[in-house]
């Protein structure tokens, strides 16, 4: 390793140790997925911890808070399982996303893990498979 890669593994180890403390963690939204054991639960948490992480800390914390506290152990389960439209009158505003927002959101990514068989929100991030989306002649115009 040179001196250079040296230097920059020296740096991001200190940042590290610095960053990663229960403390930190308190003051930050990457707390939620620390929370869960389950990586299902985790990776669920932090997408959602990632989405409203905007604003005053303790702002993003009370409204994680509250979906989280609808989600219950598992948001993972949760999703895959529960009806959303039983939490629309519990879901609140968020700076300038309205309840509806959230829920259109939760919704989404319940559509993506039962889509899926529950393997997770990966395919969120990938390409479509050729043929995957298909558009009428229609829906290509108005684009």
């Amino acid at each position: 390793m040179n001196r250079s890669s040296q230097k920059i593994k020296r740096v991001l180890e200190n940042l590290f140790l610095e960053y990663q403390t229960s403390d930190y963690l308190r003051s930050d939204p990457v707390e939620f997925p620390h929370l869960f054991s389950d990586l299902r639960d985790r990776e669920i948490s932090g997408f959602i911890s990632a989405l409203f992480s905007y604003g005053n800390i303790t702002a993003i914390k009370d409204h994680l808070k509250r979906i989280f506290a609808i989600c219950g152990n598992s948001p993972y389960r949760f999703l895959l399982n529960e009806d959303l439209k039983s939490i629309r009158k519990n879901l609140k505003s968020y700076r300038f996303q309205k309840p509806e927002d959230t829920y259109l959101f939760l919704q989404t990514i319940q559509n993506k893990l039962r889509t899926t068989e529950g393997h997770g929100l990966e395919s969120l991030f990938s390409l479509p498979e050729e043929g995957e989306f298909q558009f009428s002649s229609r829906d290509q115009k108005s684009f």
